[in-house]
């Protein structure tokens, strides 16, 4: 194949045919260095360096300083990609973590593909994967990777999210019924009035998780939450915004507020929430009860502690090892979903409305 660097061809494709001559050299081989590769395909050094990256990445070769380019002895080794939004969230963060332990405990390799979603184009180009995992942050109209990945006929796990139309595995939470139980936990207590405070960018789980609160509320026959936007875009801190979206809120509202009890959209926002009450002279919960959607070790340490709700992250990993162990097995089974098992943790920020402790 001839590469062309200013043409139909580059890197990606040179990294194709360097992985076909090294599915066919043993284990150990010397493979010729970058200058060689430089010369004998007409390449730029930095063309050279990208595809031998992507290769290292797939546990195909190793790169030993001042020695040499090799065939890797692991290249057997399952090779799983991981993808996500390229935009730090602590949420999708500690899913990549209990993602990779899981992964390695398995005995196979993971790599991560950080995606620009605003864009909705690759950041990096598609490796020859066993098997891809995406989350539910770039499972978004017009991202071309998705049919390029369902193209490689590849065992597929949506992490976060059903996968709708597409035929493929899936791990997630069950955010409605999530909510239904922090819901009734509070109507239990005596509460009816409630606030939802959404401090992550307008991602699909964070406005389906609205939807099915207001719907949950409806169907109670309940008043209609008050929803506190804090505006947050991508790449913004979303404590730091729920911080000073509910601030902004307080100060506006006075010391009447409009709703009893508030829950957040993501467990990142209780501490921050739980300051801008005391910023504002608020006392939680005798004045207002406080919950997140989304399990959060922090929250048992704060002062009060916080009620939360969600599934425990290291669960994900696990049952995306799972499915993946099923598939490489030779499960050839219509699509398969698991929902997480629901956990609530009923702390001091929850108490009855301000009503019931006169």
């Amino acid at each position: 194949m001839e590469i062309k660097e200013n043409g139909s061809y580059k890197y990606t494709e040179l990294a194709d045919v360097l992985r076909a001559k090294i599915q066919t050299e043993a284990s150990g081989t010397r493979l010729p260095s970058v200058r060689a590769l430089m010369k004998r395909h007409a390449v730029s050094m930095q063309t050279v360096i990208l595809a031998v990256k992507i290769l290292e990445e797939e546990n195909l070769i190793v790169r030993r300083h001042g020695s040499g380019i090799y065939v890797s002895d692991k290249r057997s080794i399952r090779f799983i990609v991981y993808h996500r939004s390229r935009h730090p969230s602590r949420n999708n963060d500690a899913k990549e973590v209990t993602l990779l332990k899981a992964i390695q405990a398995a005995g196979w390799y993971l790599a991560v593909r950080r995606h620009d979603t605003e864009e909705g184009t690759l950041v990096s180009p598609e490796p020859k994967a066993c098997a891809h995992i995406v989350n539910q942050d770039v499972v978004l109209p017009g991202m071309p990777f998705l049919d390029q990945i369902i193209k490689q006929k590849v065992p597929i796990i949506f992490m976060g999210r059903e996968p709708g139309e597409h035929e493929v595995d899936y791990v997630t939470g069950d955010d409605r019924r999530f909510l239904l139980t922090l819901v009734k936990h509070f109507v239990q207590l005596g509460h009816k009035r409630f606030g939802f405070l959404v401090n992550e960018p307008p991602m699909f789980e964070v406005l389906q998780r609205e939807k099915f609160f207001k719907d949950i509320l409806a169907s109670l026959k309940l008043p209609p939450p008050t929803v506190i936007d804090c505006q947050t875009k991508w790449g913004e801190h979303g404590a730091t915004k729920a911080y000073t979206g509910l601030q902004n809120f307080l100060q506006q509202c006075g010391k009447k507020l409009p709703f009893t009890a508030l829950i957040t959209a993501s467990e990142d926002a209780g501490v921050a929430a739980l300051r801008a009450f005391h910023d504002n002279n608020y006392q939680i919960p005798k004045q207002c009860s406080l919950a997140t959607f989304g399990c959060k070790i922090e929250n048992e340490w704060s002062i009060p502690s916080i009620t939360d709700v969600g599934s425990l992250p290291e669960d994900t990993g696990k049952h995306v090892v799972r499915i993946l162990k099923d598939r490489f097995k030779g499960d050839l089974s219509p699509g398969f979903g698991i929902h997480m098992p629901c956990r609530i943790q009923i702390r001091e920020s929850s108490a009855p409305p301000p009503s019931k402790t006169k």
